[in-house]
């Protein structure tokens, strides 16, 4: 059973919705998607930031910035795509493992990666994924807000030709917006 948070789609809206993930357009023809494994479970972890939502962790002992922060560096480089986003849906469904939630976004501005990135997406959330407990508190406050979303298309696991997004979303924030603009200009991770 879906569950929509902010307003109602037609039922052929959320097959659309569904399919989202699988047919992005940011790919190559012919070109079969990365496997999500080994770091790039770590790039692009399914996970919104804490301080995108308002919550202020000081868990490090030295803070730190977004424009000397490699990750940061790493998935503005190697993402297909690193765009402003609002959320516009929040639709969750309650499953053998628990809720899970698809975030229906759309670009506001785009500031690094492919020009073919669609400027509608959906992304996942799973019952244990690492932004569950956000989803949980948050849910419907979290339309109408913007983030970084930092995303890429890997392999679905099982399921030749077919694939799906994964994500990261940072806070909108002057800071970040700086530092994946500085990333895209200088050379890349190794």
């Amino acid at each position: 059973m879906f569950r929509f948070i902010g307003f109602s789609l037609p039922p052929i809206a959320l097959a659309v919705a569904a399919c989202a993930s699988s047919a992005i357009g940011s790919r190559e023809p012919g070109k079969t998607p990365p496997s999500y494994a080994a770091h790039a479970t770590e790039l692009f972890d399914d996970a919104i930031e804490p301080s995108a939502v308002g919550y202020e962790l000081d868990l490090a002992p030295t803070p730190t910035t977004p424009r000397n922060s490699n990750l940061l560096r790493e998935r503005a480089q190697v993402g297909d795509a690193v765009v402003r986003a609002h959320v516009t849906t929040v639709t969750s469904k309650e499953e053998d493992k628990g809720r899970s939630w698809q975030i229906g976004l759309h670009t506001v501005e785009r500031l690094a990666g492919s020009n073919s990135f669609p400027a509608d997406f959906t992304v996942e959330v799973l019952p244990t994924g690492p932004s569950a407990g956000i989803l949980r508190a948050f849910e419907a406050r979290l339309i109408g807000k913007t983030f970084v979303a930092f995303v890429r298309e890997f392999a679905r696991p099982g399921l030749s030709g077919d694939a799906e997004l994964h994500f990261h979303l940072a806070p909108d924030a002057r800071p970040d917006i700086a530092a994946v603009l500085a990333a895209s200009t200088i050379d890349p991770v190794r």
